[in-house]
């Protein structure tokens, strides 16, 4: 029986050996957390992707499909271009304060409450008032006739006849008298995701503080024809408008993305807008294969949203426009990966050009580049060429149904506009009786007194125009 099992033990030792000689040469083996047979994929649990980050390098140590939450919000971005603005980071609620405009006129009283915050029918039972995101086509002009019967001063009566605005293209507001003016004007027919901030804002109206604005207008709104687009306003720099205006006067047609409060002016109908828009952004195609992301972020300079004594009736939460206003760009990417050279595989980089600045927050030690890096080659790259941005790279993975496409979103974030506090004391006046406030250094301007906020701190505006163009790396022979 021994001498059988000796037998056995060598014919197999033979067979072994002949199997190992006749198997080819290895493969390299396949990168961490990648399964390269797409039907084995169906059947094992996805692996999470991780990501470490070393400075500037964000290293993906494991990489996975991306789950199903982070492959809507990719495919979202779609709707906007490519970019989602500062409610990627999550929604912003604003109170359900009122904001005031001054009239520049005697005979009008500067305490009239002119914009209102929205709201959807769901928000009601909270309540609550959010900023929003824009998307749409940018309006052509769009003028309509009006005819109103007036006394003629020898007691009789007169037509009068004149045209009104529905719509107009990109510009910038010049009014220097009763209700001065000087803000950028987008008008957007919203996509169908976005119809809500026409459907569920208020509807036409003709309020009294229109009725005051005739006296004073050329524009006679009889405030009785359907909103069909949401007006985007921010006042900013002059060379900042005028950019803008030149570069948005040619897209009448196409799409743009704009974020900041959802309100409604009764000064102008009640018509809903995005005011004051904290970012107004596009892309367009560049040379071969590029792509250029025209991005802005504002701290509105009209002062018109600063200060909660600015404000009427309502919960006063952070005023809408007060600087500083940092603005959030997550960029989505998709790139595909040569598992054979993964060293030596393309990419793609993303360069910023400055185009118009103004109090733009600085971040020590951040002018550098940022890279996204998988087995030893860079997927993408973040060339700043400042120190303005805060960068990350999130919600990477594997585009489901593939295993070599890499997806997920360069996020930058910049501020701009600048609140500093100039004072620890301040006078109270109770009826004749001066009354000395102490406010500790580094308090919070939206938690001291409204009456003396101006006293003890300072605001400035800022804006920041740039843009990031795209490039495809070439891959390494």
């Amino acid at each position: 029986m021994r001498r059988c099992h000796v037998l056995v033990a060598a014919v197999l030792g033979v067979l072994v050996s002949q199997s190992a000689l006749a198997q080819p040469v290895k493969k390299p083996p396949v990168p961490p957390g990648v399964i390269r047979d797409p039907l084995i994929l169906d059947k094992l649990p996805a692996a999470a992707t991780t990501i470490v980050r070393s400075g500037s390098t964000w290293t993906i140590t494991a990489l996975g499909p991306q789950s199903q939450d982070d492959d809507l919000r990719w495919t979202s971005a779609s709707s906007t271009m490519g970019v989602i603005g500062s409610d990627f980071r999550g929604i912003q609620q604003i109170g359900s304060a009122t904001f005031e405009r001054a009239s520049n006129n005697a005979l009008i009283p500067d305490w009239i409450d002119f914009w209102y915050p929205n709201r959807q029918p769901n928000d009601r039972q909270r309540p609550a008032y959010f900023k929003r995101t824009l998307a749409g086509l940018i309006e052509h002009k769009v003028l309509k006739g009006w005819t109103e019967i007036r006394s003629d001063g020898r007691g009789g009566m007169k037509a009068v006849a004149g045209t009104y605005t529905r719509s107009d293209v990109p510009h910038v507001a010049n009014i220097t008298d009763t209700f001065p003016d000087h803000d950028l004007n987008i008008d957007v027919a919203p996509f169908d995701a976005y119809m809500y901030l026409i459907r569920d804002s208020h509807r036409p109206e003709k309020s009294n503080a229109k009725k005051a604005k005739d006296l004073v207008d050329y524009d006679h709104d009889p405030c009785t024809e359907p909103f069909f687009v949401v007006e985007a306003e921010v006042d900013s720099g002059v060379a900042a408008k005028q950019f803008l205006v030149e570069s948005l006067r040619p897209r009448v047609g196409k799409p743009v993305a704009v974020y900041g409060p959802w309100v409604y002016d009764i000064g102008h109908c009640d018509h809903p807008e995005i005011h004051p828009a904290e970012q107004i952004w596009w892309t367009e195609n560049g040379p071969g294969t590029s792509q250029l992301y025209h991005l802005n972020v504002f701290a509105d300079s009209s002062k018109r949203f600063w200060w909660r004594s600015q404000m009427g009736g309502g919960t006063k939460r952070h005023p809408w426009g007060a600087p500083p206003i940092t603005g959030v760009f997550a960029i989505a990417f998709e790139v595909p990966i040569d598992w054979n050279r993964p060293a030596k595989g393309g990419g793609q980089k993303f360069e910023v050009t400055s185009v118009d600045q103004w109090n733009v927050a600085s971040n020590p030690g951040a002018d550098q580049v940022y890279n996204l890096v998988y087995a030893g080659g860079t997927i993408v790259s973040f060339v700043p060429h400042n120190d303005a941005f805060k960068v990350s790279y999130t919600n990477v993975g594997l585009k489901p149904g593939t295993t070599n496409v890499v997806r997920g979103f360069l996020v930058i974030e910049t501020t701009v506009g600048i609140v500093r506090q100039i004072a620890t004391k301040a006078v109270v006046l109770t009826g004749a009786q001066k009354q000395i406030v102490n406010v500790p250094q580094g308090a919070d301007p939206d938690k001291v007194d409204q009456q003396i906020e101006k006293q003890i701190f300072q605001k400035e505006e800022g804006h920041y125009v740039f843009t990031v163009t795209r490039t495809d790396t070439i891959p390494n022979r």
